[in-house]
């Protein structure tokens, strides 16, 4: 079977070399220059990608790619080289943070339902020295006792969600259509609370 001429990519072939996500990409961008960088980027190793964005210091290793959140409390997200199927069944890059991908790479694997937590309180510094494992609850304790907690999720007395809630959310939610409204009625708010909590607007405190 023909697979996609994109580096990395094994997903089966549509047209003009490509897979249907890399070929709606071609239609989209139009100039070979562009398709083959992205075809060059796609064609490195998960590793390669995440030196290519680590500005690297003798204090904090920054992270300058791709953000999620809002200032303070952004983290950095990389694709790691696998996918996950999203809205009408298409599939996207699974994206992991940053600060975990740093970890797993240069320290070792990460306990099954443990965070990576951050002595530095720099949310996007990716250097191991400055991470740690702890439990969801080091976490928050961390976060409290260095007050980095917001009105808009922890301290905030009226939220309906907890942080263990919008951990739970997030790490189930795979952009699957109607899957908004399902965690709505599970959870009992909104379906728009929902994606506030899954983009990041709200919560900005939790990775």
């Amino acid at each position: 079977m023909r697979i996609c001429e994109v580096g990395g990519c094994n997903r089966s072939h549509y047209a003009l070399g490509c897979c249907k996500l890399h070929y709606q990409r071609l239609r989209k961008y139009g100039d070979a220059e562009t398709v083959m960088r992205e075809r060059w980027w796609f064609g490195l190793k998960p590793e390669e990608r995440f030196w290519f964005q680590v500005s690297r210091s003798e204090g904090c290793w920054l992270w300058t790619g791709a953000r999620r959140g809002s200032p303070p409390h952004q983290y950095g997200t990389l694709w790691d080289g696998s996918w996950r199927i999203g809205k009408n069944g298409r599939e996207l890059p699974q994206h992991v943070g940053a600060h975990r991908f740093s970890y797993r790479l240069l320290v070792g694997d990460i306990p099954e339902g443990m965070e990576i937590c951050h002595h530095c309180d720099n949310s996007l510094c990716v250097n191991p020295e400055h991470l740690f494992v702890g439990t969801h609850a080091d976490n928050m304790k961390d976060m409290v006792v260095k007050n980095r907690a917001d009105n808009r999720g922890v301290r905030n007395g009226r939220s309906k969600l907890t942080a263990g809630d919008v951990a739970e959310i997030r790490r189930l939610s795979t952009g699957r259509h109607g899957e908004g409204m399902e965690f709505a009625r599970r959870f009992g708010v909104t379906s728009a609370t929902i994606s506030k909590v899954i983009r990041g607007d709200t919560w900005t405190s939790l990775p």
